[in-house]
């Protein structure tokens, strides 16, 4: 049997990727936040720009402040958040 010019495989160059909602795009590096006064241990809250809040303890940033841990309150677990993910954070 031969290969037939039908859609393109998983993985190819040429497939198409779903587009991301605009909703959960990253922001620009102009709209991220200067993560590097927080520190281990502090309460925060991370507020989104579509209305999400996370509320926890900050359990760990990177040197370069570009990454937090949070461990959330009620259970719901560690969240790894990139500045540029839309949030900004506050403590409280």
């Amino acid at each position: 049997m031969g290969r037939s010019g039908g859609a393109a495989s998983v993985g190819s160059p040429n497939s198409e990727r779903p587009a991301m909602d605009s909703a959960l795009s990253p922001s620009t590096d102009s709209d991220a936040q200067d993560w590097s006064g927080f520190t281990r241990g502090e309460h925060v809250t991370l507020h989104h720009t579509t209305g999400t809040q996370l509320r926890g303890v900050l359990d760990m940033r990177t040197d370069d402040a570009s990454v937090v841990w949070i461990q959330l309150h009620d259970g719901g677990g560690r969240r790894l958040v990139h500045r540029a993910d839309g949030y900004r954070l506050r403590r409280g």
